[in-house]
């Protein structure tokens, strides 16, 4: 499902080109198989600078795992479950959700403000600022992403 600026009271555009999706969900089904293999995933939105959210696992599989997210582009990305060190295996077919979001601030017709970016962490505690000012706190979504 794809949320496009349609569906929106208001659109903050990007300096960069305008594209037409702001939100799309979606699941994608992995085989069983090897840990720490990278599938590739299509985005079926026009984003321009789209930022990746996976959600939760199937659980399938008994072993808890990390989820990573590479190689983000206007068409797709690439996802891999990773069991902790000493657990790797072949791991159970699973179903991942994910949300992408266009990099931004925008407004939902129901007034929901939703502000969507990326951070370097490079593994150290960051402090995040948002660029807009919220009249409640906030939900925060977080993602392991790998260069």
């Amino acid at each position: 499902m794809a949320f496009t600026t349609a569906n929106l009271n208001s659109f903050k555009l990007l300096k960069a080109v305008q594209y037409e999706t702001v939100i799309e969900f979606g699941d994608y089904s992995l085989k069983k198989g090897p840990t720490s293999k990278w599938f590739k995933v299509p985005i079926r939105g026009k984003f321009n600078r789209p930022v990746v959210i996976l959600g939760p696992l199937s659980m399938n599989g008994g072993q808890p795992v990390a989820m990573r997210v590479k190689d983000v582009t206007r068409t797709s990305f690439k996802l891999s479950i990773q069991e902790y060190p000493n657990q790797q295996q072949d791991h159970n077919a699973e179903t991942v959700s994910y949300m992408i979001v266009e990099e931004g601030i925008h407004t939902l017709k129901d007034g929901t403000v939703v502000e969507a970016g990326t951070t370097a962490a490079n593994g150290k505690y960051t402090r995040v600022n948002y660029r807009t000012k919220f009249r409640n706190a906030p939900v925060v979504l977080a993602q392991i992403a790998t260069q």
